[in-house]
């Protein structure tokens, strides 16, 4: 999946009826969408931004492993968008028990975020050293707290925390000035060690949540019976590919009722154009989730 903001459409119906025909002509089983993930790390009271940031890109190097998951951190967004960058925000009615639901910032919206994870480093570092002169025991400790979130509409999918506590002795330690992150310096210390523990733990507990939530957006636009999707062959979008259509909803962190499908025809750069299967009513800006 690209990196960037969709590309604009360039044809018009007619011309994008007939790319469907000279190049699009197979219509095969969906595959899984590309979707874009944001992943927001934030620092506890003992820890600092740097810690927060090399973790914070040692998770979405990780997830990025997974299938169809394309990550982006804080510092991919500022490449992206430019100086200072708006981030998600948790909200919850006061004294609510109800789970709390995420709003994303226009920027983010258009560069069509599918899930958003946003979370906290508790711990990072040395809990315990003991020992003597030639012989030293380190103890390092690294523990976050994470939410998903599906970016379109801001409901909560799934949570997870690790907490990981590491015990070697005579090892390299993690010193300040030295870069955290996926790198092999930090990595060949006590503390990278548990970094990675954890980060890889994180991520095999949320890989079936991954697995199970489809590429979700917004309707683009709708011409006469065809409706347009900003999803393009970048993201492995394909003919055959269906979408449930949702209308809009008055309770935010929820989707609204179902309004109909739409198959897809054919498949250009950043858009696809897709047919009614079930239901009418389609209006540009309406959620778009495709049916796994």
């Amino acid at each position: 999946m690209r990196r960037g903001a969709p590309t604009r459409r360039f044809y018009g119906t007619f011309a994008l009826l007939g790319l469907a025909g000279c190049l699009f002509t197979q219509t095969a089983t969906a595959p899984k969408i590309d979707r874009l993930l944001v992943v927001d790390l934030r620092p506890g009271l003992e820890v600092t931004e740097e810690q927060a940031r090399g973790l914070e890109e040692m998770l979405a190097q990780r997830l990025g492993e997974l299938p169809g998951i394309v990550p982006w951190t804080r510092r991919d967004l500022v490449v992206e968008l430019g100086g200072t960058v708006a981030l998600g925000t948790e909200y919850r009615e006061p004294g609510s028990l109800a789970r709390p639901v995420l709003t994303i910032p226009a920027g983010l919206r258009e560069l069509g975020v599918q899930i958003y994870l946003i979370g906290e480093v508790h711990t990072f570092g040395l809990s315990e050293s003991f020992g003597e002169v030639g012989f030293r025991r380190d103890e390092a400790e690294v523990s976050l707290a994470v939410r998903l979130y599906l970016a379109p509409t801001g409901e909560f999918i799934a949570e997870a925390q690790t907490e990981r506590l590491l015990a070697q002795s005579n090892t390299n330690r993690w010193r300040p000035g030295m870069v955290i992150g996926p790198n092999e310096e930090f990595l060949d210390t006590l503390e990278g060690r548990a970094s990675q523990g954890a980060v890889d733990e994180l991520a095999e507990d949320l890989a079936p949540d991954f697995e199970k939530t489809p590429w979700s957006g917004r309707v683009t636009e709708v011409e006469g019976d065809k409706v347009i999707l900003p999803v393009g062959f970048e993201e492995n979008a394909a003919p055959g590919d269906i979408f449930i259509i949702y209308g809009p909803s008055t309770v935010l962190g929820e989707r609204g009722s179902r309004i109909g499908s739409v198959r897809i025809q054919s498949v250009g750069p950043g858009e696809s154009l897709a047919e009614p299967i079930s239901g009418g009513g389609f209006q540009s800006g309406q959620l778009a989730v495709q049916e796994l």
